[in-house]
């Protein structure tokens, strides 16, 4: 769908996956960033050729992906030089802000998330007490024209060191990005907040984080042995070296996912500084949020097997083809999970369990093997009467959601609500609202979201909800 001024509106014109491939999240994730950063980056100006806030969030992840200007200011977002590099700086400045900053990247404090995490780490390689793993890597940047030497490292080219801390899941726990390349890893760990925490006791005494042999060793910072000897040192170094090798995982895993990481960023140090926690901060939102929202996504396909049209109506959010389509596939594939777990439970009670058991029980009385085999699977048969009958819940909901996805819910015309605010049908519209009685007041309420300044008026429009407004306002072709 082509906006004004040669922009494309590409959260309607692709699909998730490609989405991914340029964006880096699909389109609940775009968009669950942009109600995070909407009154931030929203422009005050009234005009009617503004940036919006879902064009801004689009461009600095293109920005951010690539690595390359010239490529938000392509086709494919239609904006100038310089307002991408505009909107790029509001957006990083709105990102790296430090109640944005401590909602998506902070350690653990409570006594179970530690838990959970000296858990995770345990299960690599069995060493204990491990709560996350720092390590430093290097972000390339252009000759600053201020101490260019002390950006310098020991490569020999100019870069930003980063301190940066990992969980198991290669989740980011804490990152400082405002060091020169020439700092000692130990340098920058002496004076950042992570150390703070552990030497005053904020985190327990028995957690700590693995670093490599170029930081201190501490009580709550384990480094390898230099030179171990056979026995319990050399078991120590190697469980060390294969839990600390998440953090290169992680390392490698944010550098691919947001390629501007990977050449050199040519901006000035401060602003290289945002460039590096705004990545931090969507490599997690990619970590966790995107996760969460695919499990909401498959629970709302659920919930709309009863009744999709109510869910639309009374919160006045269209339920898109996209959604439709990702929550009717996962829960297919979680219906051929449950049916492979059963077809395996089923082929070991026929096949293997009698000879087994028999042979076990060979020199029993019959009787005595009869009350045994009936026992060892009866609790197999249980088990199967559950993913059964769970398998075929998933199945009847599968089946009823279809039918609601090629029966009631196809789109039949895309309204881009700017325009429609400002066309004389939507004058006529609010005219005949306020004529309506209580019952068509609540009704266009919920349905459009009218209240504070249209916040949630639908971009697609059904036919089957509209159905009773054409009916009541005789408006006719203006829907």
């Amino acid at each position: 769908m082509a906006n004004r001024g040669g922009r494309r509106d590409v959260l309607q014109t692709l699909d998730d996956r490609e989405l991914l491939r340029r964006y880096r999240l699909d389109r609940a994730g775009i968009m669950f960033v942009v109600d995070l950063l909407r009154d931030a980056i929203t422009s005050p100006t009234r005009r009617h050729n503004a940036i919006t806030p879902e064009k801004k969030v689009i461009t600095t992840l293109r920005y951010l992906a690539t690595g390359k200007m010239q490529q938000c200011s392509s086709d494919d977002l239609g904006l100038s030089q310089s307002s991408v590099s505009r909107v790029i700086s509001q957006t990083l400045t709105a990102l790296s802000q430090p109640n944005i900053v401590t909602q998506f990247v902070s350690l653990p404090l409570d006594a179970r998330t530690l838990h959970t995490h000296k858990r995770a780490f345990m299960d690599i390689a069995g060493f204990p007490g491990v709560v996350g793993v720092i390590d430093g890597t290097h972000v390339r940047i252009i000759a600053p024209s201020e101490d260019e030497a002390v950006f310098v490292n020991r490569k020999n080219f100019h870069s930003i060191n980063v301190q940066i801390v990992f969980n198991a899941a290669c989740k980011i726990l804490d990152i400082v990005a405002k060091w020169p390349g020439s700092t000692h890893d130990a340098r920058m760990l002496s004076e950042s907040g992570i150390r703070q925490l552990f030497e005053r006791r904020y985190v327990p005494a028995n957690c700590h984080l693995l670093g490599d042999s170029g930081y201190p060793c501490k009580p709550w910072l384990l480094t390898p042995y230099l030179q171990p000897r056979q026995g319990p040192q050399l078991n120590y170094k190697r469980a060390h070296k294969t839990t600390r090798a998440v953090v290169e995982r992680g390392i490698g895993q944010l550098k691919r996912r947001f390629h501007v990481l990977h050449g050199e960023v040519r901006l000035r140090p401060e602003k290289v500084s945002k460039v590096i926690i705004a990545c931090a901060i969507l490599h997690n939102i990619c970590k966790t949020v995107q996760i969460m929202i695919g499990v909401l996504t498959l629970l709302t396909g659920i919930v709309c097997t009863v009744n999709a049209d109510l869910i639309f109506v009374h919160s006045g959010i269209p339920y898109w083809g996209s959604l439709i389509v990702k929550a009717s596939l996962g829960m297919n594939i979680f219906s051929t999970i449950t049916a492979g777990i059963a077809i395996i439970f089923l082929s070991v009670d026929l096949v293997v369990g009698p000879f087994r058991y028999f042979g076990y029980y060979y020199r029993t009385d019959p009787s005595e093997l009869q009350r045994a085999y009936e026992t060892l699977f009866r609790g197999t048969r249980g088990v199967l009467l559950v993913f059964a009958v769970l398998e075929f819940i998933i199945s009847i909901c599968v089946s009823a959601f279809a039918c609601k996805a090629n029966a009631c819910c196809c789109p039949s015309q895309n309204l881009d609500y700017a325009d429609f605010l400002q066309s004389t049908a939507l004058i006529l519209f609010l005219d005949l609202y306020k004529a309506f009685d209580t019952l068509e007041h609540d009704f266009l309420l919920q349905l459009f979201g009218f209240g504070d300044l249209f916040v949630a008026l639908p971009l697609v429009v059904f036919d089957d909800l509209f159905e009773d407004v054409r009916h009541r306002t005789n408006l006719g072709d203006h829907f």
